[in-house]
């Protein structure tokens, strides 16, 4: 991705919805992936905190987001409780795939590229309410 000039472009995530992928494609799609960041959420505002009491460490932000609005229950083992052992850190970190990541376009499609600032071909107007 370029950001230092008017090519700038960032690549479309696309729609986020369960594929129902076999376990092989899941695994294939998380390799393929290759996500450069994690992401760390606090259980503030979580119903059960018993999962994390003081929050979890996902292996990228599309698995914290959709551990937030369906639920940690939904994705239990895609996340690392920030309370786990040491060596809970390393098997998380070992797995073939995560739930989530079949909730992700085909990563071994090349993905659309959208110039910076475009993301409709409408003006979008802010009003008061």
């Amino acid at each position: 991705m370029d950001f230092s000039g008017e090519n700038s472009t960032w690549s479309d995530p696309e729609k986020i919805y369960k594929r129902g992928r076999s376990k092989e494609d899941i695994i294939k799609n998380y390799r393929n992936c290759q996500m450069p960041c994690v992401s760390l959420m606090t259980s503030e505002g979580l119903e059960n905190k018993q999962l994390a009491p003081k929050g979890a460490i996902f292996v990228c932000p599309i698995s914290s987001s959709l551990s937030r609005l369906k639920g940690l229950e939904e994705f239990n083992g895609d996340f690392l409780n920030l309370e786990d052992s040491k060596e809970r850190f390393f098997e998380f970190y070992s797995q073939d795939f995560y739930k989530s990541c079949d909730y992700c376009r085909d990563y071994g499609k090349p993905a659309k590229q959208i110039a910076v600032a475009i993301q409709t071909d409408k003006v979008l107007k802010l009003e008061k309410d």
